[in-house]
């Protein structure tokens, strides 16, 4: 699994979400369960979400929107998990500013 395009937005809602492409770039497919932890500057979770998506074939990639909430202003560190079924638990940790 490979993360990409990930972004901060605002929904039309006025709340906020991050967007990112989840690429399968193994040789297999998957139903990910897609999450994420949204951490303030002083490391206090601020914000999860879970998702669980639909058949991941090799070479395709998926648009997720994760739908956070209110969250005030301000810079978040986001750490985005991906759990294929397998051994290992993909995740990769990004900064997003609402």
């Amino acid at each position: 699994m490979k993360f990409a395009g990930t972004g901060a937005a605002e929904t039309p809602e006025g709340t906020a979400a991050v967007d990112l492409d989840v690429q399968d770039v193994g040789e297999r497919g998957y139903r990910p369960v897609l999450w994420i932890e949204v951490y303030d500057s002083k490391g206090v979770l601020r914000a999860k979400a879970k998702q669980s998506r639909g058949l991941l074939f090799p070479g395709t990639s998926l648009h997720q929107r994760f739908d956070l909430g209110k969250l005030p202003s301000g810079t978040y560190k986001a750490v985005i998990f991906a759990d294929t079924g397998e051994d290992s638990v993909y995740a990769a940790q990004y900064t997003v500013i609402f």
